[in-house]
């Protein structure tokens, strides 16, 4: 079934360049891997829209499991409001296809806590079970969640996510929380992708998560915005043909607003590009014109012609 955790972001944190994933219960960082952040995607659902409190999620368990010197730990285990074992969930990377064979080893796991639920995730998908002695049956998720629409996602959620830089002006900001609201908290969740852009390609991390657009027959294009690492908020977009990364345009949000350097990157496979940006795009963007939101994706598919 479709996981609830899709709509949802793992806070981001940098050092030195380098993009770490923030565990805001642990007060740690951990390295940007998939299923760290898997898991720390349903950690955020599980805060603020499913009710759960910090002190009834815990971190990977010790699992001693039976003919085994290996000690194993369960991603999550999470507690009813007795502070009883409720639910152990595994956390697998997104490109990973679950299956429920796979929940037999979880119930290995179990067999040490006892929850009488079991949950397999990749971020997109999870896989519900009702574990008890003698089965372990498929189920639809015993968790409720809220409404995601009615959570607060000013420039401030966004800017701790890694989607805007810290230090943007407050005008800067405000339109980098427009833009985000319309093309990411809208969306459908199917269309929210983390992109693993490799390091090098641009100057800047550009792995993150985006919102895909189907384009022309064979195109996609992904959006997003993103905080560059060096105090920049950048509209960064893809254009995929193929199956495969053709183009990569970035522009700075402050530079627009203030009005200093029009201009966006362009980088293809002749090398990167820096080309003057139309009136047509800036105003209405600088503006926040909500139709012009809405047909953002395609506004940017014509600058990669």
């Amino acid at each position: 079934m479709h996981t609830f955790s899709c709509t949802h972001f793992p806070q981001i944190r940098f050092s030195n360049g380098d993009k770490f994933l923030y565990n805001s219960i642990l007060k740690t960082r951990f390295k940007n891997r998939p299923e760290e952040r898997v898991r720390l995607r349903y950690v955020e659902y599980l805060l603020n829209e499913a009710g759960f409190s910090k002190n009834r999620i815990a971190f990977e368990a010790p699992v001693e499991i039976r003919q085994s010197e290996q000690m194993l730990r369960a991603d999550l285990l999470l507690y009813n409001r007795k502070m009883e074992p409720f639910a152990l969930i595994e956390c697998k990377s997104e490109k990973i296809k679950l299956s429920e064979k796979a929940a037999e080893q979880i119930a290995r796991y179990n067999q040490n806590f006892r929850a009488p639920y079991l949950m397999i995730t990749n971020g997109t998908e999870s896989l519900w079970f009702h574990h008890t002695e003698s089965e372990i049956k498929p189920i639809e998720s015993p968790i409720n969640g809220g409404n995601t629409a009615d959570i607060t996602r000013n420039s401030v959620y966004w800017a701790d996510r890694g989607f805007i830089a810290p230090d943007s002006a407050p005008i800067t900001r405000q339109l980098a929380e427009t833009v985000l609201n319309s093309i990411i908290t809208t969306a459908d969740p199917k269309s929210i992708h983390y992109l693993d852009i490799p390091a090098g390609i641009t100057p800047f991390p550009a792995n993150h998560y985006y919102r895909v657009y189907p384009a022309k027959s064979t195109m996609k294009v992904a959006v997003s915005l993103l905080n560059n690492g060096l105090g920049d908020t950048l509209l960064t977009s893809l254009l995929n043909h193929n199956g495969k990364t053709r183009s990569i345009l970035w522009m700075q949000l402050d530079d627009l607003i203030e009005s200093k350097d029009q201009t966006y990157m362009l980088l293809t496979e002749n090398g990167p590009q820096q080309k003057p940006l139309p009136d047509h795009f800036r105003n209405p963007l600088k503006n926040r014109d909500e139709n012009f939101m809405k047909n953002l994706a395609k506004e940017l598919l014509n600058f990669f012609d």
